[in-house]
Formats: structure tokens, C-alpha cells, sequence
């Protein structure tokens, strides 16, 4: 865009990026909408100018399976049965229908989703898996297992324990309890190959103990992400794109720029192609 004689203020209509996309990936990068506001100045004396800018994110890691994820859970007096762990198509009576995560009960207001609780038959584990699709293992060198739970957990992937965390560290069976208490969304972290993700369907599970058995809370979540072998380039404004608003400096101010909506700016601001 070009005007003569004159100071330029620019802003974007909208630049948004979806939790689809993976925008956690990005260091500095939000998820949702945002106003993207921009100053170009130029010298009386020059007779004209020009703007355009782009945004690229360059990822490290890859989002594999994100927080907030729809879970099958179990619930019942007694352990479920084999091949919970590993089965691409398991089934078994007994077992939610999918529930988006944190699932679990009590904790704060802002705490987990309630997973409906026969208190005559509290059991002192809940196991959660679900199914996910990966094309290409290889582009990766190692995987981050993040884990929100209260209070203890063991985690698999396809089968294979990925990671312990507050629970006896030789025998575990379904009537076991976390070795203590923690707070509503205990963090734990790890790294492991990417040897153990399959090209294709792949299974994560989750046992979930709690701490007694009158305890009143209980919590999960977690998070895969893989990290890349060579990171990964993606454009979110590309250069030439449209949408542009402007306006001269003399017919907005500083404020405007700050606050200003794209889809209600007033006749000051003017439409462009960068």
C-alpha cells in the first residue's frame, strides 16, 4: 500500500490460530484471535512509501496428543481386562464412552471434570486410554510426556511403560494407593524414544491411583509432543496479504491503535492489500 506526504499507522483486521494447529508448539505464540498493530513512518520529504510484514512460526516440536483430549474411562470394583493396555480396538462392557480431559472429581472449582462416583465401591485405581494416529514415527528423536494427575500414576504407550510417578515402584495391582496426596494437577514430565510410537494407530493409557480410600479427589491429563528432527516452518500472515486497515497518523491516535476493532473501525481507517 502506498500514500504520499504523510505518517502511516497499519493494523490487521484479525490474525487467529487455533489449538488445532498446534500453536503450543511455538515459544511466544497464542491460541485464538489477537489484533496484530503495526507503526510506518516516513519523512515529509520522501515522496513515497510502502509496508508489508509476514508471520512464520519455526517448530521444534510437534503437539502428538494435546491436553483436553476425550478419554475412555473405566471405573469398577475390579481391574479391566487385558489388553487395555496396548489393543488398537479393545472392547469391553464397563468402559465411558469418551470424555474430554481433566476427567476426574472433587478439587477446585476450576478443577477437573466429574467422573460419576459410586462411593459404596470407591476403587483405588481409574484407568483412562485412548487412540491416536502418528504417519511418521521417524521425524522424530524423542518424545515429551507431560502428565497432570492426582495423585499417583503409571502411563503406557502401546503397551510399554512410559513413565511412574507417586506409586510403589515394583508391584502395582488395582488395589493399590498413590504413596501420598498431591495437589489438584500434579505435574510430572518425561522424555522417552520415538521407538515406541508405531506408524499408524497407536495406544496411550493411564492408571490413576488415589491416596486412600477416603480421599476425595482425583485428576487426570496429559500431553505428547514430539520432538522434530528438523524443525518446521509455518506461515500464519503471509507477505502480500489483505485485510490491511490504515490511516494516517493525524486522524487516529495512539490509543486507537491499541484498541481498535477491525470489523468496527470507523471511516478514518481504510482498507488495503499489503
Amino acid at each position: 500500500m502506498r500514500r504520499y506526504g504523510m505518517i502511516l499507522t497499519v493494523c490487521i483486521c484479525t490474525l487467529a490460530l487455533a489449538a488445532t494447529a498446534g500453536a503450543g508448539a511455538y515459544t511466544g505464540l497464542w491460541i485464538g484471535s489477537a489484533t496484530l498493530n503495526a507503526v510506518s513512518e516516513m519523512s515529509r520529504r520522501v515522496p513515497d512509501m510502502s509496508f508489508d510484514m509476514a508471520v512464520r512460526g519455526i517448530a521444534e516440536e510437534d503437539v502428538l496428543l494435546g491436553r483436553g483430549a476425550k478419554w475412555e474411562y473405566y471405573q469398577k470394583a475390579g481391574p479391566p481386562g487385558e489388553g487395555w493396555r496396548e489393543e488398537t480396538d479393545f472392547t469391553e462392557e464397563g468402559w465411558a464412552d469418551p470424555q474430554a480431559a481433566p476427567l476426574g472429581f472433587g478439587g477446585s472449582d476450576a478443577g477437573p471434570n466429574n467422573v460419576a462416583i459410586d462411593a459404596a465401591e470407591k476403587p483405588a485405581t481409574y484407568y483412562f486410554r485412548k487412540v491416536f494416529n502418528l504417519s511418521d514415527p521417524t521425524a522424530y528423536r524423542s518424545v515429551r510426556v507431560q502428565v497432570w494427575r492426582n495423585d499417583g500414576v503409571v502411563l503406557y504407550l502401546n503397551g510399554q511403560e512410559l513413565l511412574r510417578s507417586n506409586i510403589n515402584a515394583s508391584y502395582v495391582d488395582h488395589d493399590a494407593f498413590a504413596l501420598s496426596g498431591v495437589d489438584d494437577d500434579g505435574f510430572v514430565e518425561t522424555v522417552v524414544p520415538p521407538t515406541l510410537l508405531n506408524s499408524g494407530k497407536n495406544v496411550i493409557a493411564a492408571e490413576v491411583h488415589i491416596a486412600s480410600a477416603n480421599d476425595e479427589t482425583l485428576y487426570f491429563d496429559m500431553a505428547l509432543r514430539g520432538i522434530r528432527n528438523t524443525s518446521r516452518t509455518e506461515t500464519f500472515l503471509r507477505d502480500g496479504a489483505e485485510g490491511w486497515r490504515y490511516a494516517a497518523a493525524g486522524a487516529v491516535t495512539p490509543g486507537d491503535l491499541l484498541e481498535v476493532d477491525p470489523n468496527a473501525a470507523g471511516p478514518e481507517w481504510q482498507t488495503g492489500t499489503a
